[in-house]
């Protein structure tokens, strides 16, 4: 779940390059969310992934919850790294059972955002649009769309 988690942020920098390699030549020694997402959310505001259901012609209709928010995508991301290291016996920390409990929630939740998205590409005024069914007879589609200079800072208005 927490390459996942990894795979969901890097996603957005991956047009432009030379913003990549920064953060994942620095990000590879690092091991905190909070600090990794600050890094990329550095270099891209937007890269967080904006759960839609289509398009009515003038805008996104997004989903209202249900989906991994970006804060539970910083906490979840804690807890996998956590599971990664033995507890210490003195600690008051929950243990693992209570996390094993909730992965399928997280799981849905992480389907829930996946499923139709859109994320702004940094450094660019391009918005990819997936579809990613999650029943594995159907064929993701990515859509890339140019915002036009003109339009662009409208539809950020209206995106916000």
């Amino acid at each position: 779940m927490r390459k996942l988690l990894e795979l969901i942020a890097f996603a957005s920098l991956v047009s432009y390059q030379d913003a990549y390699r920064s953060v994942r030549n620095d990000i590879a020694k690092d091991w905190h969310a909070a600090r990794i997402l600050k890094k990329i959310e550095g270099i891209n505001p937007d890269f967080y992934p904006t759960p839609v259901r289509g398009h009515d012609g003038k805008r996104w209709r997004k989903l209202s919850g249900g989906y991994l928010t970006r804060h539970q995508f910083s906490q979840l991301h804690d807890k996998c790294g956590a599971m990664l290291h033995t507890k210490n016996p003195f600690s008051k920390g929950k243990n693992s059972l209570v996390f094993h409990n909730q992965v399928p929630e997280y799981l849905r939740r992480i389907e829930q955002l996946l499923s139709e998205h859109y994320v702004r590409l940094a450094k660019t005024n391009e918005l990819v649009h997936v579809t990613a069914p999650m029943d594995p007879e159907s064929s993701i589609q990515v859509r890339l769309f140019v915002e036009l200079k003109s339009s662009f800072n409208k539809s950020r208005k209206a995106d916000a």
